[in-house]
């Protein structure tokens, strides 16, 4: 029994080692937990979830799961919050330092203007909508409008007594 036993268990082994490739000499493979979920949302036949480290998607079809972080082209770590506009395709990425990605097809734009910007308060932005081309955000600073279509800041809305700013949770 032992005789049989251990070449079974050998060949085994190996078979579990090729599903499991090494990345090739000089290349990184990411290790990120996707344990947390932060904000989740769907389109395109997918289901997009954002942790804290990286967005992946589940493919509604075919159940493929396809990641992105920063290794594979996001701007930063810490998303915040995500949004899917199914008319005009994009996602929407809010990062925690206020910075922004929307994702359209496999092209990564950004919008660093928030983050740049001297303003002094609470630039965080805690939840994401959309109508038409347009991404409404609730932040720290009240409201602020992303244009989708040409992908800078349309407008920001100080909803506080005399313009000032006022934190909008969602």
């Amino acid at each position: 029994m032992k005789h049989i036993f251990f070449p079974i268990s050998l060949a085994l082994s190996f078979l579990s080692f090729a599903q499991q490739p090494l990345p090739p000499i000089g290349e990184w493979r990411e290790q990120l937990p996707c344990n947390k979920a932060i904000d989740i949302c769907h389109g395109e036949g997918k289901i997009f979830c954002a942790t804290p480290y990286s967005l992946f998607t589940v493919g509604l079809s075919d159940n493929i799961i396809e990641r992105k972080s920063k290794m594979s082209g996001l701007s930063e770590t810490g998303i915040s919050a995500i949004n899917y506009n199914s008319g005009s395709e994009k996602l929407f990425i809010a990062y925690t330092n206020s910075n922004i990605d929307i994702l359209y097809r496999n092209d990564i734009y950004n919008i660093p203007d928030i983050k740049i910007d001297n303003i002094i308060g609470d630039k965080t932005i805690y939840a994401v909508y959309n109508y038409g081309e347009d991404f409404y955000l609730s932040s720290g600073l009240g409201v602020i409008v992303i244009d989708g279509s040409r992908y800078e800041v349309k407008d920001s809305w100080f909803i506080g007594n005399g313009g000032n700013q006022v934190k909008v949770n969602g």
